[in-house]
């Protein structure tokens, strides 16, 4: 089996990786593997003294982990608790960016919290109004790295289309992935922290006044607000039977 064969080439080329999920083979012709290596590691694999073959084994691992986010089968919708442990893994230095939500927020009418199967990965969506559906809490606490864009893009096809931000710390990040119409701006304003310290920002951070903005994929905006078009209907629709609304 194929599967098999990357399996041994994989342990042989890093025999102290850590296998992230097990091997699957739901139709008998594919199946996913992948394993955790350090920068080190990672350096080697790309080194020259490497086959051919090993070369294209090692370019292909961080694909595959990529597949893994993007596929809705590997995300558990609703699981409250563990979305609500996996924000709460985040380093104090970097609470302060993100929202925190009771779980009797998170389990009213409009929300939709996804925990990643077996990983510290999680995102939520919140229902604000017709057409616009934000995307909260985007928390990467696991050992997978690089999955950024495939978190964002898989929250995408479930509907989010917008998110707000600190000037300056993930913007870019937003922007590449499409979020690139500003549709608010503030000032930093202190009052508005949470009133828990340790999900503030950090005091040295605070000191900069970093702005704040909200962020949408222009494309939506656009095919939304055409009265001619069928894309506000159907997304209308679908939103609806995916929030009970």
């Amino acid at each position: 089996m194929w599967l098999n064969e990357v399996n041994d080439v994989m342990r042989r080329i890093v025999p102290n990786g850590e296998m992230l999920f097990e091997a699957h083979d739901e139709d008998e012709s594919e199946g996913e593997i992948t394993f955790v290596i350090d920068p080190m590691t990672r350096f080697t694999l790309s080194n020259d003294t490497l086959s051919e073959g090993d070369r294209h084994l090692a370019k292909d691992f961080d694909r595959k982990v990529n597949s893994f986010v993007r596929h809705k089968r590997n995300w558990e919708i609703n699981n409250y608790d563990r979305y609500i442990e996996i924000v709460n893994m985040t380093p104090q230095a970097y609470r302060g960016y993100l929202s925190k939500h009771s779980k009797e927020e998170i389990t009213s009418p409009g929300w939709i919290v996804y925990t990643l199967k077996g990983h510290n990965v999680c995102f939520g969506l919140h229902y604000i109004e017709p057409g616009k559906v934000e995307i909260v809490n985007l928390v990467n606490n696991s050992k997978l790295r690089g999955i950024s864009d495939d978190i964002l893009q898989f929250a995408k096809t479930e509907g989010g289309n917008c998110l707000d931000n600190y000037k300056g710390f993930l913007g870019k990040k937003y922007r590449e992935n499409g979020f690139t119409r500003v549709t608010w701006e503030d000032e930093f304003n202190p009052e508005m922290q949470n009133p828990d310290p340790e999900w503030q920002l950090p005091p040295e951070k605070q000191a900069e006044r970093p702005g704040v903005e909200g962020l949408e994929l222009p494309k939506h905006r656009m095919r939304y607000n055409n009265q001619q078009g069928r894309y506000r209907n159907k997304y209308d629709k679908r939103m609806n039977d995916k929030f009970g609304l």
